[in-house]
C-alpha cells in the first residue's frame, strides 16, 4: 500500500511539474526569444530598412516580411502566457503597453519602408522597439 501511495504521490507531483513547465514555463521562455530574435532581425537588417531607396527590391521586400513577422509574433506570444501581469511585475516579462507599442514602431517601419527621406526615422523606430523591448540599443 505504502508502494501504490508513493507511485501515485509521485505521478501527481511530475504531473504538476509538467503542467506548470507547458503552460507557464515555456510560453514565457519563448516571448524572451521572440524579442531577443525581433533585435537580431532589426540589427541584421539595419541597413535595409534606414536607407530606402523610393521603392521595393527582393532584399527589401524579404525585410518588410520579417518585420512584419517580427511584430505578429511579439502580440500573439504575449497572449499565450497566462496571469501576464503578474510575471510582468516580477520582472520575468515587459509591460503588455511596451510590446504594443513596439509592434505599432515595427508596422511603421514596414509601411514607410518603400518612402525617400524616411531612414533616419526608421532608424529612430528601430532603437525605440529595442529600448522598448529592453535590448541594448545600437548606440551603446
Amino acid at each position: 500500500m505504502a508502494t501504490l501511495v508513493t507511485v501515485v504521490i509521485g505521478v501527481l507531483i511530475f504531473l504538476i511539474g509538467q503542467l506548470i513547465l507547458r503552460v507557464i514555463i515555456e510560453p514565457i521562455a519563448e516571448q524572451r526569444r521572440v524579442i531577443a530574435d525581433t533585435g537580431d532581425e532589426l540589427l541584421a537588417r539595419a541597413n535595409l530598412y534606414s536607407n530606402p531607396i523610393g521603392g521595393w527590391d527582393a532584399a527589401r521586400l524579404e525585410t518588410g516580411d520579417v518585420i512584419r513577422k517580427c511584430a505578429g509574433r511579439l502580440g500573439s506570444r504575449a497572449l499565450l502566457v497566462p496571469y501576464y501581469r503578474v510575471w510582468q511585475c516580477m520582472g520575468l516579462l515587459r509591460p503588455r503597453k511596451s510590446i504594443t507599442e513596439a509592434r505599432t514602431l515595427l508596422f511603421k517601419i514596414y509601411n514607410t519602408m518603400p518612402d525617400k527621406g524616411t531612414g533616419n526615422d526608421n532608424h529612430e523606430r528601430a532603437v525605440r522597439v529595442r529600448e522598448l523591448l529592453g535590448l541594448p540599443s545600437h548606440r551603446e
